[in-house]
């Protein structure tokens, strides 16, 4: 996980505003839940949530529905 997040992080310094930042919070997201790190997964479900604002997606929905997964 450290490079992954690494990685993560290079590319949101350097393209903010890449679309592409979703998916790839939502994959992290992704392997915190496999490993059943709920604290993680938490974090990276609501950043999603977050990093969206007002604007609904795939990856808002998706993150909405796993939190309520891991909360009921």
């Amino acid at each position: 996980m450290p490079q992954v997040l690494e990685t993560f992080g290079k590319l949101e310094k350097n393209y903010p505003k890449a679309p592409t930042l979703q998916a790839f919070r939502y994959q992290i997201a992704q392997a915190y839940w496999n490993k059943k790190d709920w604290v993680n997964t938490r974090l990276w479900l609501n950043m999603i949530i977050e990093k969206s604002g007002s604007i609904e997606s795939f990856y808002t929905d998706t993150a909405q529905r796993r939190l309520q997964k891991i909360e009921y």
